[in-house]
């Protein structure tokens, strides 16, 4: 059993005894928009219909009924939002309590990220030199049973342990030499000692980094 909010009696509802108690409780905690901070009612009837509010976030000056308008309102920051803010990069507007918005909080650790990878494995093709455009550099994983996802941008924002054990998989070729590794034409010994000796290397260089991670990236 439980107990009436409003008059202590016991009732099998979860919050009120009987209507009521669920009206006047209704009065003394409104919904308050989050936008404009008004007080709209908990339920309303439209066209004859009674509509519940109990989860509405918006009132309806903000938020008309069926224009499904709430994700512009919330997320994509309105600027009569009181908690509104400026991106200190953009100067578009955003609700988090960071300085940046998302976009740009996104980019910089997606920056920040590639230059630790870069610092680890170069920028060059392993095998060629080839270091023209980053872009065309692939991670090529020597055995793909044991691969558990690719290395992007989105995936290389997991976890450093996670992303430098799958960087441990791979070798960083150009791709005309990934095609060439997948075809037959470069041997695939080859590319087992050229990881190795090149792993052993890496090792050996970022010793004295724990992780082979800078400081600077451990946000």
């Amino acid at each position: 059993m439980n107990t009436c909010l409003r008059c202590q009696k016991k009732t099998k509802n979860r919050r009120y005894c009987c209507r009521t108690c669920s009206n006047e409780g209704q009065k003394s905690n409104p919904k308050r928009c989050k936008v404009c901070n008004n007080v709209f009612p908990k339920r309303i009837i439209i066209n004859g219909k009674r509509i519940n509010l109990q989860r509405r976030k918006h009132c309806f000056e903000c938020s008309p009924f069926g224009y499904h308008n709430t994700k512009t309102l919330s997320k994509a920051c309105n600027k009569d939002n009181k908690m509104a803010k400026k991106c200190t990069q953009c100067g578009n507007l955003c609700i988090k309590s960071t300085k940046l918005c998302p976009t740009c909080y996104f980019n910089q650790r997606k920056n920040l990220r590639a230059q630790v990878v870069d610092n680890i494995v170069g920028t060059s093709c392993w095998i060629c030199d080839y270091n023209k455009c980053r872009y065309s550099l692939h991670f090529h994983h020597l055995d793909p049973s044991i691969k558990k996802f690719s290395l992007n941008n989105r995936s290389a924002m997991l976890k450093w342990d996670r992303v430098l054990e799958e960087l441990k998989k791979c070798i960083l070729v150009c791709a005309n030499c990934h095609g060439e590794i997948h075809t037959g034409l470069i041997d695939n010994n080859f590319v087992i000692n050229l990881h190795k000796t090149k792993w052993d290397l890496i090792t050996t260089l970022h010793m004295g980094n724990v992780g082979f991670e800078p400081t600077i990236f451990r946000l």
